[in-house]
């Protein structure tokens, strides 16, 4: 009788036991798909950020004739070009607001233009609903233009440059030598408004010392320099192509006085080369629409500008 009432016993607890691993089963499969489901979601969404990511650059690349151009812009913060949102295809979402801006570098004290691009791209969520994921994407484009500078040369070395016989720089009475920087030579103003210097190769300083009031771009040597004759001083690449300092006697602090550089030497600043034409030169050029065309073959001016009949035209062409 004792075996048979056992046996009865574990037969009934069975159907509760079956219950607890089916309740169990249950939870590690919801656990598991819960799991699949939230990674398949977090991968959605890091597409669709991708995505909105792309879609920003595509905005731009719209932009980019209006950003490069030689218009003249209003300088306005914020100044929306491309409005609303412009659809791709539905697989890849939308570039949106594209906005175009220009400010002062307070740093390089030159004008930057900015672009700033939305996009976005809209993907499922848990609820069956879905979301719209944003992102953006910036370019900056500094305007390279040659007003800025007092003083730019390519090369110091004289070509057809008149007064310069039997200067300091000069082999012989009867050669044309490099400029000489001296004494009567005070480059820009207490203002800062003349402009930058920028040499190519090595600025020849005189006996006496110059002033450099504004602030100087001391170019950064390249191969091609350190490997031409105008490598006077012997620098390597890499090296900044300082003044040749060898009749003076002098160095940068004596003569490069301004103080909107670095603080280690806030006279001077090193930069690359300057390459000719300038980069988005000929991208300006075509962009641009003139508003006059004049003939090349033209007098610029009349001598007699009250009568016209009588007048004589100048002798200079324009060229």
């Amino acid at each position: 009788m004792r075996s048979i009432k056992n046996i009865n016993i574990k037969k009934g607890a069975i159907l509760p036991t079956a219950m607890i691993m089916g309740i169990a089963g249950m939870f590690i499969t919801g656990s598991y798909m819960n799991h699949a489901l939230n990674k398949k979601l977090n991968l959605d969404f890091q597409i669709a950020q991708t995505k909105a990511k792309y879609n920003a650059e595509t905005g731009l690349a719209k932009a980019f004739r209006l950003l490069t151009s030689a218009d003249d812009w209003t300088g306005e913060d914020d100044s929306l070009t491309f409005a609303g949102k412009h659809l791709i295809n539905e697989s890849m979402g939308y570039w949106q607001d594209v906005k175009l801006y220009e400010d002062i570098n307070d740093k390089s004290k030159k004008t930057e233009r900015y672009a700033k691009a939305y996009g976005s791209k809209e993907v499922k969520t848990i609820w069956g609903g879905t979301k719209t994921v944003l992102d953006s994407a910036i370019m900056t484009l500094e305007i390279q233009t040659l007003a800025e500078y007092m003083y730019l040369t390519n090369h110091e070395n004289a070509g057809g440059a008149p007064g310069i016989y039997g200067t300091q720089g000069s082999q012989s009475n009867t050669q044309r030598g490099k400029p000489c920087f001296g004494g009567d030579d005070v480059l820009g103003n207490n203002l800062k408004l003349a402009g930058y210097v920028q040499t190519m190769d090595p600025i020849l300083i005189c006996s006496q010392e110059p002033a450099f009031n504004n602030l100087v771009y001391i170019t950064r040597a390249d191969e091609e320099f350190v490997n031409s004759i105008y490598n006077t001083t012997n620098v390597a690449v890499g090296d900044s192509i300082m003044p040749d300092w060898s009749l003076c006697g002098c160095d940068a602090d004596d003569i490069f006085l301004s103080e909107d550089g670095p603080e280690d030497h806030p006279g001077y600043v090193i930069k690359d080369k300057i390459c000719f034409p300038l980069e988005g030169y000929y991208d300006s050029v075509n962009n641009a629409e003139a508003e006059h065309i004049y003939d090349a073959t033209e007098m610029m001016r009349y001598s007699n500008q009250s009568n016209i009949e009588t007048a004589t035209k100048d002798t200079l062409i324009m060229t």
